[in-house]
């Protein structure tokens, strides 16, 4: 089974909505870093909030991405293949972000999923949870990958900000048409 057809088959549709997007913006960020392993970065993407489908309700929040979770979870799917580095990617993408290995798969991994819950939900996850990822980021990044890093991640963060204010522009013409028709 493959990381996509685990996160069809164990998420709700919003999480796998939620998903593809990450792994959308994962594979933007991918292509400028030669030396990644690309196909562990797009597993881990595709499977970061498999925890999710394991852990209850009330405790989902801080634990689905713990390591022993994420490995259960894994496990319970039957996914084999680089489980260890997906583990680690998927485990080291949250919290305290002190990654010791994969750094940068690690780093694309946080600032994907942060860039995403911003786009769709500014309110919830403001714009400074993406900026206290960066500077987390910044910290564990050599200059050269920084460099490449932040030219990314302010295009993506401007193509979303643009795309949230066209769709906050159509839901006011929506609704004042409606307004207008009543």
């Amino acid at each position: 089974m493959t990381a996509e057809a685990i996160a069809k088959c164990y998420l709700s549709d919003k999480q796998y909505a939620h998903t593809e997007r990450v792994v959308g913006l994962c594979e933007r960020f991918a292509e400028s870093f030669s030396q990644i392993d690309k196909k562990t970065l797009m597993d881990a993407a595709w499977l970061h909030d498999i925890g999710k489908a394991f852990v209850k309700k009330k405790k989902r929040a801080k634990k689905h991405a713990k390591r022993k979770v994420v490995n259960e979870a894994l496990k319970s799917v039957g996914w084999a293949r680089n489980c260890a580095e997906v583990s680690y990617i998927i485990h080291r993408h949250k919290g305290k972000f002190r990654p010791q290995k994969h750094i940068i798969e690690c780093s694309i991994l946080r600032i994907c999923d942060k860039l995403d819950k911003y786009n769709k939900d500014e309110k919830k996850h403001p714009k400074q949870y993406c900026e206290k990822s960066m500077k987390k980021i910044r910290r564990v990044l050599c200059q050269e990958d920084l460099q490449k890093f932040e030219k990314i991640y302010k295009n993506e963060r401007s193509k979303l900000s643009y795309s949230r204010i066209k769709r906050k522009i159509m839901r006011e013409t929506f609704l004042s048409t409606k307004l207008l028709e009543n």
